[in-house]
């Protein structure tokens, strides 16, 4: 099992550090480093205890779907007096055997279905949705930058293969492609922290400051739930590897959260070695000399990622730190397209999700017909069609904004992304950990429970989030929507 720990790690630290860490320097280019830092650890404690409740969320998803299972199949059992019937009920869901808890599998779809009412979980749906696609997009424009100033190729012409072929992998390959992407997660990991460590001994050697001025680090703020959020969304899918065993959900937790916190460190690090070389503007550095295009300030209004004026000022000044431009030109590549393979499998995986509670065709059901004919009907049934149908319109999407808005790699995170994904913690997971503490889930026997305090710590996660929310719409009213 500690492999599958090991993955869970990698995999949310893959989730988690997409594009998120590329963009979050940028948006330092007016407010500074030390601003950022305080409100970038008070979103770390928000995050980790958004991990923490929806863990617990997942149990009692698990537990109360398998229980709507056997209440189904002891009423469809026949020749049952009344008496017979409740009595079998209450032995049954008093204690439901391991097989019928482990075979049902949550996704985001089912976890809203659990604890919000219907007109929220329509909501709820059409904001994962947005959430995804938005983010899949900034992975679209991140990943064919980085690939066309690898090539040297103009980055429009690299969109579509980029989107089309790893949207194809996704749809019609995931069950090949889960151990390439546990491989390449692992290698974007070690990759991951060899580069930050690396890019932060190298800005050592250069003697750059940078102003700090708070009343310009609302950017950074919005940016920073974006590149340390998100890991909520992929949970469902990880949890599906686990057993329904004590030590498994608390390894499980661990891991997750201790990815949350490298993720936390790296992104800090990450920043301060940015900073460290690339200028925030000219109106900053004392040379005489400062070439414009190389600037934190300029790469925000051309809506490029972090790394391009990064590598571009590494080449330019420390010649003999070549070799670094084009290592995080490797990473760049590598963890951009693991991460948009892991966010699009999560999307399918809440797509299919949906389409089984459509089509009224528990997944219990489905999983209890043996392998061979449940490959051959799920490849040939009307839901796996309505999948593929849904992801490949989906992946239109991201492929369509792509093109029309290529330089809204900064606006898209910063905005859109920030938006939905603070409007999914903020609204609906804060009313499905409120709706948990109460009955009928608060009796529900999980596996590891919370402590009674937490129940009192809920409420300071509306107040976060919604905050961020309230100011993201304040950012759109004061300048537009989109560039």
């Amino acid at each position: 099992m500690w492999l599958v720990y090991f993955q869970c790690y990698f995999v949310s630290i893959a989730s988690i550090l997409g594009t998120g860490i590329l963009g979050l320097p940028v948006t330092l280019a007016r407010g500074g480093f030390y601003p950022f830092v305080c409100l970038f650890l008070l979103c770390f404690v928000m995050q980790s205890l958004l991990v923490y409740y929806f863990v617990d969320l997942l149990q009692k998803t698990q537990l109360h779907q398998s229980q709507m299972v056997i209440k189904m199949n002891v009423e469809n059992e026949p020749l049952k007096s009344p008496t017979e019937e409740y009595g079998a009920m209450e032995e049954a869901l008093s204690s439901p055997s391991e097989d019928t808890v482990e075979l049902v599998r949550p996704d985001l779809h089912m976890v809203g279905a659990t604890f919000l009412p219907p007109v929220l979980l329509v909501a709820f749906d059409v904001c994962i949705a947005i959430h995804f696609v938005s983010i899949l997009i900034s992975y679209a424009l991140a990943g064919s930058q980085a690939y066309a100033q690898l090539l040297h190729v103009e980055y429009m012409t690299v969109i579509p293969i980029f989107c089309w072929l790893l949207a194809v992998v996704i749809v019609f390959a995931r069950p090949v492609l889960e151990p390439v992407v546990s491989v390449l997660t692992f290698l974007k990991g070690g990759l991951l922290i060899t580069v930050v460590v690396v890019t932060f001994l190298v800005g050592s050697a250069f003697s750059r400051r940078w102003n700090n001025d708070v009343s310009q680090s609302g950017e950074s703020y919005l940016m920073g739930t974006v590149a340390l959020g998100g890991v909520v969304n992929v949970l469902p899918m990880l949890y599906g590897k686990l057993s329904n065993e004590a030590h498994q959900i608390r390894n499980f937790r661990r891991a997750v959260l201790l990815a949350v916190a490298t993720c936390a460190l790296l992104n800090m690090l990450w920043c301060w070695a940015v900073l460290r070389i690339v200028p925030q503007s000219c109106e900053f550095v004392a040379e005489e000399a400062c070439n414009a295009t190389m600037t934190l300030v300029s790469a925000s209004q051309r809506g490029l990622i972090s790394t391009v004026p990064l590598t571009l000022m590494i080449e330019h000044e420390r010649a003999s730190f070549s070799w670094l431009a084009w290592l995080i030109q490797a990473f760049i590549m590598l963890s951009i397209t693991v991460s948009f393979l892991i966010m699009g499998g999560a999307m399918y995986h809440t797509l299919a999700g949906c389409v089984h509670s459509l089509l009224h065709r528990p997944r219990l059901q489905v999983l209890q017909v043996p392998l061979c004919n449940k490959a051959c009907l799920h490849w040939f049934s009307g839901g796996w069609l309505l999948e593929v149908f849904l992801a490949l319109a989906a992946f239109g999407a991201v492929f369509t904004v792509s093109m029309l808005n290529p330089k809204g790699f900064v606006s898209l995170l910063s905005r859109v992304a920030s938006l939905f994904l603070n409007l999914e913690a903020g609204l609906f997971i804060s009313v499905m950990v409120w709706r948990a503490f109460r009955p009928p889930f608060r009796q529900l026997d999980i596996r590891v429970g919370l402590h009674r305090v937490t129940e009192h710590a809920q409420y300071v996660l509306p107040v976060y989030f919604n905050a961020a929310v309230l100011f993201d719409v304040y950012v759109w009213i004061s300048s537009g929507v989109l560039p």
